[in-house]
Parts: C-alpha cells; structure tokens; sequence
C-alpha cells in the first residue's frame, strides 16, 4: 500500500467507536518480558495499556476507505489474560489508536509505540501474516511515519513489535496511530481471513521509560480532510458485487452483467446516477483511473470502449488524493449510446499502470448541507446510546438549560456524530413533549423511514434538521410544550455535538426570467459595468423588480474571493439611503448566493429593498455588476423564486 493511499485513506478515518478491547496481558503495575520484532532480544517493559480494565473508548475501526474491514472488535482471554481481537470480514482492517487523549500532554514525550500482535486463523492453521503501525502528527495530521510489523512463524506468536518516531516528529492534540493488518497469506491461499490480537501497548520516552495511560479517556471526532472534495456527494449508494478488481498497467478488470452471466443489471443505470469507484493507482497521470464498457455487436456505437481516460473527451471527477473516481450515466450513455443497458456486457476498470480496485458504488446525487451562519452549541448534546435508544437534552420545561425558543423560522440544527448503523437515514431527532401538546408526547422528526428526513453529508459525520421539519411534526407551538431533545439511531450511536444556526440562502433556479437588455458586459477588478434604467435613458424598469423577484447572473470571474460577483445601485440623489451603494458582495452585510461552480449568482428583491429602500425603482438610475477582478457577465435576469 503506498504512502499516497495510507495518507487519504487515514487522514479521513471517521472513528466509530465499539465497546471492546482484547488481548493478552499481565496487570499494569507487573512488566512483560517480550521479543522485539527488529533485535530478537528480550526487553522488559510496563505496559500503558494491557485491557485488564475493560476499557476501550480510545480505540475505533476506520471504515472509510473502499478496502477498510468492517472487523468486529471483542474483549476475550488470551494466553490466560484480556486482550484486543481484531476478527476481520475478509478486507483490509485499520484499528486506531488516540494517543492524543490517552496521554494528554505526555503525548509530545512519545518516541516509541511498542504492542505484542498475534494472528490465528479460523481454520487453525497458522499462515504468516504482516502489516504496519502509522503515526500521524502536525495540527491536520499531514505528516505520517509508518513501521512495518510481521508474525512469520508460528512458533514467535505473538510477536513484539516495535517503532520508534523520527526525531523530528512530535504529537500534539488530534493526533493518532493505527495499526493495520495488510498482507495475509491465508487469505491469499484462498482461507478465510486472519484475526489479530493486540496486547500489551507500551508508550515510551526517549529514555525507554513507560508513559502513563489514561484508558477512560474517549476520543472524540478527528482532526480530518473531505476525501470528497471536488467530487459530488452521494446517497443511496449501493455497491457493485464482485467489482473488487485488481489489473497491471493497461489491464482491465471488472464485472460481468446479467447478459454475459453476470449479477451486475446495466438497468440499474439510469439518469441521474452516479459511480464512484474507490481505488489506487500507481499512475502518474492526473487522469489515473478509466471505465470501460465492452458491448455486444449489437451495440451500434462500437464493442469495446473508454468511456473516461486520459485523452478522451469525457473524464472522471477525481477527490484530491486520487482515491475516489466518478463517472456519471450521462456520461456512459454519451460514450455508449442510450441503449447501452442492451447491449452491455462487461463493464471494467483500466489505469495506465499497476492498479487496485476496492469497490464501484452506483448512487445518486446528496442534497447539500446547509451553509448555516451564527452557529451556538447546545450544552449537553454531547450523547450516545445503544441501538434503538435515545438521548439528548432537556429544554428549559424540564429542567434543562436548552431553550427550544431558539429555534425559530429559518433555523437549521446540525448534529455532528458516529453510527454503526449500516442504513442511509443513520441518524434520527426525537421530540419529547408534555401532554399539552395536541401533536403527541413522543414522535419522531426525522429517520427510521418517517415521511422526511434529514440531510447527510457524504460520510455520514454531519446531519441537519430544520425549524420547519420540526414543525411539520411537533406543530408551530412546539416550543411551549418540548420537554426533551434527543437522538437516536437503529445501531450504536455517538453525538459529539449539535448546533443552532441560520440556514443561509442557497442557489435554486428561478422560474419566469426575464433577460435584461443589455446586460451583457464586462469590467476589470473593482470596475463596474452594467445597464442604464427608464429613469436614465435606458431600456430596463426597474419597477419590474418586485416581491419574490430573483435577479439571477451568469458570469465568470477571476477573483480567489467566495463571493466573487457583486450588485451596485446607482441611485439619484433623491433616494435618502444614499447615490452610490453595493447590495452584495465585498463582505458586505448580505450576499448574493452562488451555484457550485460560480457561474452563476442571485440576489433578491428583499435583498436590493434592504440597501437601496423599498421605494428603489423611484430613483435608481444603473444597476451593475462589479468584482476584485477582471470579470464577464453573459446575462442578467429577472424571474421569480422557485421556493
């Protein structure tokens, strides 16, 4: 596995914590004579942390990269003594380890991570196995070391093994260590797959000397980067059997459909949908990984065809550490026709070197989080429970400091949080409210399949609820009878957090435009460009701006700037507000809101009535469009609001 793939597949973990821990150890005030893994000698240490205590919030699975194992976490005995197993499901498992909460500020000592790993297999046979320890470190986790560990004979297992950090690497909060578990010969024998167990954990100084473990610290949400930036957010998202594939350099690989005696339905491709193949590449290319359709001569367009690659017209949308490709229907169907379903027989994956495929997911487009402003914490929503279990806070009612009367039209609750639960809706808010309440004393606002539903980020960390989603279940008054707050879900849940804010406006098409004439100009930076009104020579009323108006702009800008096209009145000296004045943009109070891409942007009729006063159309004389740097604007119109 190369440092490119540790590095995203790592720095990404979402810890999903479980209640186990397992291994072999002897009580933490005795030591343990081991055999090091790099000298064979034996060496004395006390460990940090042997599992006697049953313990375990500092440790989680990381199951966010395509080849991750779902591995089962248990506390069982091991050569007479507690210890950390580790029983995979056939993949790749990442256990890890937050060094940052189990030492405190200790953490900074840290020079060497030593364990004792052993490995069995189902079938009791011994088979060599190897993977390696990772520590990560600097304030985003940017920086990784890694030192190989290795179980070779059976009659050395468990083995001891050892690293020690550069030293120049020094760990600080948010900062953590995994072990992974990555060559298995077994497996490779065709086996079931290896366990490990983990035992003994040693935390020492650059003296040797043993540092202290808090093992009822818990760790909380990690430092980490969005492996999906740059590619679109999925739900629904379903995975292809069998399309685990590997290929060298120009090989392809993948699955058969149901026409060629396959379980892959091309059918199952319909407008809209997205795939995202989870991968790693040794390529050197920006266009790394490619698809491939291979069609029956039926198919008129051709039998063998690239639907993305790095010549062709059509490419994949890459994540920035080139661990995530997708490729959308429509561009399938424009490479293999719109009948392709029909005549489609193998559907593979090709790179321009050594490649490995961990998993192709067919799913559609997420909705968006809300961008959500002035954001307050809620005291005491940091909660978790069982399966099927609630909690949360109490309100102001029920003797708790949460005043539900903050919650009032347009606001958004964001909940920060793990589940172990393996359904899209995986994260759910419950109401509780006296018997006043005509609605009900319990009801669910969101999940388990109700009629709404909360919005999800991608890897299911952040989910969102509104002020009227609230409503529509708890009624308009709920907040004179909410006795408690609560979350839920159908698995082992964590809230590290939930926050009140605004939801900000979000881009939505207009319905009815209208183009305004002449509005197609263009300026350097800080210069403005646009169209004179009826008042002053021009052709555009400005009495057309009404309530619900949109004013939408299509554009481009070179400006680095999140808000990088603006609107400016020009007004006569009889509007009291003033002659000269910017309605968005330039950090202004307001802003326009913008699509993804920024070719467009909207400001509305309430918007220019805040700046410019509701008796605009009286005065205005130009409306423009300006930026901080040489932009183009191909179009201005006037349409009303779809919401």
């Amino acid at each position: 596995m190369n440092a490119k793939k540790i590095t995203a597949l790592l720095l990404s973990a979402i810890m999903v914590f479980s209640l186990a821990a397992c291994g072999e150890t002897t009580p933490a005030e005795e030591t343990a004579e081991t055999v090091t893994e790099e000298t064979g000698e034996a060496v004395t240490v006390t460990p940090s942390i042997d599992f006697e205590d049953g313990l375990y919030g500092f440790i989680g699975m990381d199951m966010t990269a395509g080849n991750a194992d779902e591995s089962v976490l248990t506390i069982e005995d091991f050569n007479g003594s507690q210890a950390l197993k580790v029983t995979t499901q056939g993949k790749v498992p990442y256990v890890l380890i937050a060094v940052d909460v189990l030492l405190g500020d200790k953490v900074a000592d840290l020079r060497t991570v030593q364990m004792d790993i052993a490995t069995e297999n189902p079938d009791g046979t011994f088979y060599a196995s190897s993977g390696n320890i990772y520590v990560y470190s600097e304030a985003d986790n940017s920086v990784n070391t890694f030192g190989g560990w290795s179980v070779y004979l059976e009659t050395a297992n468990p083995k001891t093994a050892s690293y020690t950090l550069p030293d120049t690497q020094v760990l600080q909060a948010g900062n953590y260590i995994a072990v992974s578990l990555e060559t298995d010969n077994g497996k490779d024998a065709g086996v079931a797959a290896a366990n490990f167990i983990i035992d003994n954990i040693a935390f020492l100084d650059a003296d040797g000397n043993t540092i202290a473990a808090d093992t009822s610290a818990v760790y909380g949400a990690p430092v980490t980067e969005d492996i999906w930036a740059g590619l679109t957010p999925i739900a629904n998202e379903t995975e292809i059997e069998g399309f685990a594939v590997t290929g060298e350099g120009w090989a392809q690989n993948g699955v058969n459909t149901t026409l060629n005696g396959g379980t892959f339905d091309a059918t199952t491709l319909t407008p809209g949908s997205i795939l995202t193949i989870y991968y790693s590449s040794e390529s050197e290319i920006d266009k790394d990984m490619w698809l491939v359709g291979v069609s029956t001569e039926d198919n008129p367009n051709g039998t063998w065809l690239r639907i993305c690659d790095k010549d062709g017209a059509l490419t994949a949308a890459y994540n920035e550490d080139h661990t995530m490709a997708q490729i959308t229907y429509e561009q399938i169907a424009e490479v293999l026709g719109e009948d392709f379903a029909s005549t489609l027989t193998v559907l593979q994956c090709e790179s321009d070197a050594k490649w490995e495929v961990y998993k192709v997911t067919v799913g559609t487009k997420a909705t968006p989080l809300y961008t959500v402003t002035g954001e307050t914490e809620i005291e005491g929503f940091a909660v978790k429970a069982d399966g099927w279990a609630q909690n949360g806070v109490n309100t102001t009612l029920n003797g708790g400091t949460f005043d539900a009367s903050t919650l009032v039209p347009g606001s958004v609750l964001t909940i920060k949080y793990s589940s172990e639960s393996t359904i899209a809706e995986d994260m759910w808010l419950v109401g509780v409210s006296s018997e006043d309440n005509p609605k009900g004393t319990w009801l669910r606002i969101c999940g388990d399949q109700e009629a709404q539903t909360a919005v999800y980020n991608a890897d299911h960390s952040i989910c969102q609820i509104t002020y009227e989603q609230i409503v529509a279940v708890l009624g308009e008054d709920f907040a004179s009878t909410l006795m408690t707050l609560q979350c839920e879900s159908d698995a082992a849940w964590e809230v590290y957090s939930v926050s009140v804010g605004m939801a900000a406006p979000s881009y939505t098409e207009a319905v009815d435009q209208v183009e305004i004439e002449g509005f197609a100009v263009k300026a350097d930076g800080w210069a403005q460009n646009g169209v004179n009104t009826t008042l002053n020579g021009g052709t555009f009323d400005a009495a057309t701006i009404v309530p619900g108006s949109v004013i939408t702009i299509s554009y481009k800008s070179e400006s680095t700037l999140a808000e990088d096209m603006w609107l400016v009145g020009v007004s006569s000296e009889d509007n009291p507000n003033g002659t000269w004045l910017r309605i968005c943009g330039d950090q202004e109070a307001q802003t326009a809101t913008y699509n993804d891409d920024h070719t467009k942007c909207q400001i509305t009729y309430d918007q220019i009535v805040a700046v410019l006063g509701e008796d605009f159309a009286s005065t205005l004389t130009v409306l423009q469009c300006e930026s901080d740097a040489a932009w183009e604007v191909y179009s201005v119109t006037v349409g009303t609001a779809a919401n």
